[in-house]
């Protein structure tokens, strides 16, 4: 049995003094419906026995009026059943089973007789009547019945009384009972109220120096001594606790200083994001890496990527849905924005953390400025690369002085060698042309073929000729005479000089509006005619060759430009193209580029050339304008 609810939190008290009246109304109760069922069951049977007794004596005085069928005097002896209250009806039958005279109680219907006797006659007790049934016997044979019924009122009456009698007992016995519970209940409930009390105490004040009253060795005081030692125990623990926890709080904040310290050294900080609420946890190195006040505001997620620099917000974001979905760390370098614009460099590291359904729900990590580092490599490499151009200029310097050195070498030797060269050839060659205008003017009426040998004759003396003068003009430049010459005038002179082939397609590209040249015009023509004559030549099956002119207005200068979809020429001769005695042909000694090179350096220009194997060169003179 349980306690109703309402009393669940009440005082001991009175659950004691609900408890005693609920266990003296119970027994009470019990008692009195115990002697209830008792008392009906006796005073019931007792009634039976009665109705059974007056039935037995009408019984034996009724054989005479069956027997003579005297139905006066039968209704006369059964109204002897009249002054009794409770007898409902009183019926006598005959020998056939029928009424023959019958008592029934005023306001009251007889039922029809409907029980079989056997010999010792039916008793019938039910809740609510007593019936009873006997032979009419005369001369040990039966020749009738009489059936009464009574009801139960005197029982009940009787029981009403007891009732009464059981219910005032009952009354006062509880009265005793509350009376005796009230007189003696405070020895009970006094150590448990004043146990309470203190155990509430305790709990409010947290003082565990307080203790209990024993007042008695029963169980009350049992329990206020075992309660007195537990206070002890509680105390002794937590003067153990609190002197561990202030070392532990000493050890803690040296910890935490020390680590502070350590990342405030390193510049490394440490974070922890819950991603269920978007609140991010940083601690104070973090709040100086992006320049701000330790723990100056909260801060979220999104709060954090503003502070990334947008170029690697992208790869950032893809590194943390990457980590969340597959649950792996990540180890990135990105750039933060600080709040005077500046940028700071950090490498981050992170770990992820998914619960039973494999929802990511915290992510923890640190930030690592390397700033420093950063910048360091960026001027390593800067370093790096000032002495790389600076060594590779300096190599071209030394190659460019190393292959001046060569040339020069060289053309003091065709220096030596042009001025006896050129003054023994020259006065051979002299005389071999004269003796050809000679040959040609006496035989003039001479056959083809003493024709065509003179004209070899004469091609090969001026050939001859034009590499003495190129040899003696690549080691001695004669200063230039400077005059007013049109680019377009000076292009076409040289054309008409040249031997172009038909096979070879010539495209001019010169505007009308460029303005005049101040070169020495015979040395130019020199120059454009060495350039044509080599492009003609790298086309020996054809092609086109052209021929474009353009001005820089700012740099007041035109660049002449010759083309040719010839054979081209590979990286390394391209190196060697203006050395004295170098040549791609299979013919030549190599100094028509040498004196182009040398004639456009004396009227103030350069020369430059592009080339590729099989796809043909481009030379590129720039030469001043007026």
């Amino acid at each position: 049995m349980k306690l109703p609810a309402s009393l669940l939190d009440a005082p001991i008290q009175r659950k004691l003094v609900f408890v005693a009246i609920v266990a003296t109304l119970s027994a009470t109760l019990v008692a009195a419906l115990f002697s209830f069922v008792q008392q009906w069951f006796l005073q019931r049977d007792e009634l039976a026995r009665s109705v059974y007794a007056q039935t037995s004596i009408v019984a034996a005085n009724s054989s005479a009026t069956l027997l003579f069928n005297d139905r006066e005097a039968a209704e006369q002896m059964l109204a002897a059943f009249a002054p009794i209250d409770n007898i409902e009806f009183a019926s006598l039958l005959d020998k056939s089973g029928q009424n023959f005279a019958a008592y029934v109680h005023p306001g009251l219907t007889m039922p029809p007789h409907q029980h079989a006797v056997e010999e010792g006659g039916l008793s019938i007790k039910t809740a609510r009547y007593v019936e009873v049934v006997l032979p009419v016997v005369l001369k040990q044979e039966q020749i009738g019945l009489i059936h009464v019924r009574s009801d139960l009122s005197p029982v009940y009456q009787r029981l009403a009384r007891s009732m009464l009698v059981i219910a005032v007992s009952s009354a006062g016995a509880l009265l005793v009972a509350v009376w005796m519970l009230l007189r003696f209940l405070p020895a009970i409930t006094a150590p448990l109220t004043a146990l309470l009390g203190t155990m509430n105490r305790v709990s409010r004040e947290k003082n565990y120096a307080l203790r209990a009253e024993v007042t008695s060795s029963d169980d009350l005081g049992t329990l206020a001594h075992g309660f007195n030692v537990m206070l002890d125990n509680i105390r002794q623990r937590d003067d153990e606790l609190a002197r561990y926890r202030d070392h532990l709080e000493d050890e803690v904040a040296k910890r935490t200083a020390r680590l502070t310290e350590a990342q405030r050294i390193a510049r490394l900080g440490n974070w922890e994001w819950s991603i269920a609420d978007n609140s991010l946890d940083w601690s104070d190195e973090i709040y100086r890496i992006f320049d701000l006040d330790p723990q100056q505001f909260d801060v979220t997620y999104d709060t954090y990527l503003s502070f990334v620099h947008p170029a690697d917000r992208p790869e950032l974001e893809a590194c943390v849905r990457e980590s969340m979905a597959h649950g792996l760390p990540y180890s990135l370098d990105y750039r933060i924005l600080l709040p005077d614009g500046a940028v700071r460099y950090v490498h981050e590291r992170a770990e992820v953390l998914h619960d039973k359904q494999g929802r990511a729900t915290v992510m923890w990590g640190t930030m690592h400025d390397i700033t420093a580092q950063k910048m360091a490599e960026e001027n390593i490499r800067k370093l790096n690369e000032e002495l790389e151009s600076k060594v590779q200029e300096r190599t071209r310097q030394l190659v460019d002085a190393q292959d001046e050195l060569v040339r020069k070498e060289k053309l003091a030797v065709l220096g030596q060698v042009a001025g006896s060269v050129g003054h023994e050839l020259r006065n051979p060659l002299g005389v071999m042309s004269n003796a050809v205008y000679f040959l040609q003017t006496v035989l003039a009426e001479s056959d083809e073929t003493t024709r065509e040998y003179l004209n070899i004759i004469k091609t090969e003396i001026a050939n001859s000729e034009r590499i003495v003068s190129d040899l003696l003009d690549s080691v001695r430049t004669k200063p230039p005479h400077l005059e007013t010459v049109g680019v377009a005038e000076l292009v076409a002179q040289t054309l008409g000089k040249c031997d172009v082939p038909p096979q070879v397609n010539v495209v001019l590209d010169i505007p009308a509006t460029l303005p005049p040249l101040r070169v020495d015009a015979l040395q130019i023509h020199q120059v454009l005619r060495n350039l044509i004559s080599n492009g003609i030549e790298a086309m020996p099956q054809g092609g086109a060759l052209h021929i474009r002119a353009a001005a820089n207005e700012v740099a007041k200068n035109i660049v002449i430009s010759v083309s040719d979809s010839g054979v081209g020429m590979t990286a390394e001769q391209q190196a060697k193209l203006f050395q004295p005695l170098f040549t791609t042909k299979a013919r030549g000694i190599g100094l028509g580029l040498v004196v182009v090179k040398n004639l456009t350096q004396a009227n103030g220009g350069k020369i430059e050339v592009q080339s590729e194997a099989g796809k043909g060169t481009v030379f590129s003179v720039t030469l001043p304008t007026v």
